[in-house]
């Protein structure tokens, strides 16, 4: 007996949202160095800033190497070739399943560590990923719906 489907989404992968969907990882999963590396950036700007007895060469390298690596710190490089792909997924009861045509996972709603609610994406954290989901790419079920299905089955999972 195949399990009810409560939510389908097709969610279109290009190298726009692609770029954005690394930028969520890069801070969520090295946020602790993002921290790190703004505090050292932000104290070599304050500090060459404060510091008289500095010449004035020595200061504008200073802050434009701390600008650099702030700039760095958010830059996300071109990490694969410019595509579409269309992931599929389908919200059963106990899991999910994400679909793009060369592989098909199943992902447990425990698994599900936060969801992130952007502007035009969920992004759901899953251990060392993310996975990107299109508010408007529901056919079955809405974006509304499915936060609090997720929410819901998270909870019941550590129950």
């Amino acid at each position: 007996m195949e399990n009810k489907i409560f939510f389908y989404n097709e969610t279109q992968v290009t190298d726009k949202n692609f770029k954005l969907l690394m930028f969520y990882n890069k801070f969520f999963y090295y946020r602790n160095i993002t921290i790190l590396k703004l505090a050292i950036c932000t104290f070599i700007i304050v500090g060459s800033i404060n510091l008289t007895d500095m010449p004035t060469f020595n200061k504008v390298s200073y802050i434009l190497v701390a600008i650099v690596g702030i700039m760095d710190t958010f830059q996300i490089k071109q990490i694969r070739q410019e595509s579409v792909t269309t992931l599929k997924y389908e919200f059963f009861d106990d899991y999910f399943k994400v679909n793009n045509c060369d592989v098909l996972f199943e992902i447990s709603y425990d698994t599900i560590q936060y969801i992130i609610d952007a502007k035009k994406y969920y992004y759901l954290v899953i251990s060392n990923s993310l996975v990107m989901i299109d508010k408007a790419g529901f056919t079955i079920g809405s974006e509304k719906e499915i936060k609090k299905f997720i929410y819901d089955k998270r909870k019941a999972s550590i129950n």
